[in-house]
């Protein structure tokens, strides 16, 4: 039987590095051993929240309710069959298109001090919650409509369900440390007893 926990976040985790939509994804996922829900709990969230570098991008805080968490969780389950390329998603679709549209959203134009650039962002007005549901929802869209989408794969070491944003056409594994394992199980595999 699989233990169900809820770990403590590392700055370690394979995810660093990717887009928003594919680290949220990522907070669900399961091992041989294990089930890890990094949104199991209200704290670890939080944590999470914090040390996601794309999740500032969203501007608009971090969950406060096990409400907010929930609706989140419903929201990354939603984006992962979609990221994982399952043929029945269209509830997801419409999972992502809900939750979207759970705050008003009005686009803010910025102009950078540094160069004669603009940026925008896209603000979300009401509750922190909803506001915070519909950033997230927001950014997953974006993502995934990108005119040319890039590649989101699973990583192909045995047992490790992350996914990544495959920016290279031979990259196979989400980390270093996947890579660096299945070299070893190759060397160790290959050689003579």
């Amino acid at each position: 039987m699989s233990k169900v926990a809820t770990r403590q976040i590392d700055v370690d985790l394979p995810i660093i590095g990717e887009p928003f939509p594919v680290k949220f994804a990522n907070t669900r996922y399961e091992t041989e051993d294990e089930k890890i829900d990094v949104f199991a709990d209200l704290r670890t969230a939080v944590q999470w929240f914090d040390l996601a570098p794309a999740a500032d991008a969203l501007g608009s805080g971090r969950p406060q309710t096990s409400a907010t968490l929930a609706e989140l969780r419903v929201l990354r389950d939603a984006v992962r069959t979609i990221l994982l390329g399952d043929e029945s998603h269209t509830d997801s679709v419409e999972v992502l298109n809900r939750a979207a549209s759970s705050a008003c959203a009005h686009v803010r134009l910025r102009r950078s001090t540094s160069v004669e650039a603009f940026s925008w962002s896209l603000d979300h007005i009401g509750a922190p919650g909803a506001r915070l549901v519909a950033a997230a929802a927001a950014s997953c869209i974006v993502f995934l409509a990108q005119p040319n989408p890039p590649t989101v794969r699973q990583c192909e070491r045995s047992g490790c369900p992350m996914l990544f944003v495959q920016h290279h056409r031979s990259r196979r594994f989400c980390s270093e440390s996947c890579t660096h394992r299945v070299r070893q199980a190759r060397y160790y595999q290959n050689r003579p007893r």
